[in-house]
């Protein structure tokens, strides 16, 4: 188990017009945000402080949700790194900002909404395959078109006419509907987890051997049943993904104990101030996707 309680790793990377900026925890940062095991993209909202005026009015100005033709809608490409001294930084969230304002005085800060693989809602694409078509080629095509690494894992099978027209991004709902299959944008991969159509065991998760949830690895408070699994919160590490297996062991409610599969993963994150964690969603890792809804 990596030694969780050092001194954090913060990093946060900007790319706009072929323009790169970069801070780390010697400013203030903060970031909220969730990853899903479904076709939902995932989100980050962040906060940086006390950047220079002159950069803090060009990314504001760069990065606008509307611009009236025929001038061009622009992204600016974010990425987050976190850790601790440790083990280093691993990327916390990769995507596109569409917005940047500052924030209200006195405070002079600027703040981002951004989403994963975000850009490529605006590419419409139209796919395409014959009567019968294996899933992972599937997966791989829709991986390439959204410019992401394929990561697929489970049971392959055969797809009927598989076909689709519209932002490329939503290809990935499709293949949820496909039966007994996660698929979902982390970061720059597309992961796909099968059990296949009819089976009656869940999809697999990414990892092999469950990451451990105590309050010596760093669990905060007491676990929470509910009616989808569990709710625990964890100090940020490097063992987690959403999809991946956890095991957790709590004194104070034992009903939470077990292994469960991330279906939900969020974090909020500070470089100055107390949050640093995971916010985690479970679901008991034997049941089947149509016992318990996301």
């Amino acid at each position: 188990m990596t030694k969780a309680f050092d001194d954090r790793l913060v990093q946060f990377t900007v790319e706009v017009e072929g323009q790169t900026y970069t801070w780390n925890e010697d400013f203030f940062i903060h970031a909220v945000g969730t990853k899903y095991t479904n076709g939902m993209l995932g989100e980050c909202a962040l906060r940086i402080d006390n950047i220079k005026k002159q950069t803090r009015d060009f990314l504001v100005k760069k990065c606008v949700p509307w611009q009236p033709p025929p001038a061009q809608r622009l992204y600016a490409n974010i990425q987050l790194e976190v850790g601790r001294k440790s083990y280093g930084t691993f990327v916390l969230f990769a995507g596109q900002a569409a917005a940047a304002n500052p924030t209200q005085p006195p405070d002079i800060g600027v703040t981002f909404t951004s989403l994963s693989n975000q850009y490529w809602l605006g590419n419409i694409g139209q796919v395409s395959f014959g009567a019968i078509t294996p899933i992972s080629q599937i997966a791989a095509e829709i991986a390439s078109l959204n410019n992401l690494t394929l990561q697929f894992k489970g049971t392959d099978f055969n797809v009927g006419n598989f076909s689709f027209t519209g932002p490329v991004p939503k290809l990935v709902d499709k293949l949820c509907d496909l039966g007994n299959v996660w698929a979902f944008i982390d970061n720059k991969n597309l992961v796909v987890l099968s059990s296949g159509p009819g089976s009656p065991a869940p999809p697999p998760p990414r990892n092999t051997d469950p990451v451990l949830i105590n309050s010596s690895t760093g669990m905060v408070g007491i676990p929470e049943v509910n009616t989808f699994g569990v709710n625990v919160r964890q100090l940020i590490n490097n063992e987690l993904r959403v999809g991946d297996l956890i095991q957790i062991e709590s004194t104070m409610n034992p009903a939470a104990n077990g292994v469960f599969v991330i279906f939900q993963l969020g974090y909020e994150i500070a470089s100055r101030d107390t949050p640093f964690y995971w916010n985690i969603m479970g679901r008991p890792a034997n049941l089947s996707l149509g016992f318990v809804s996301q």
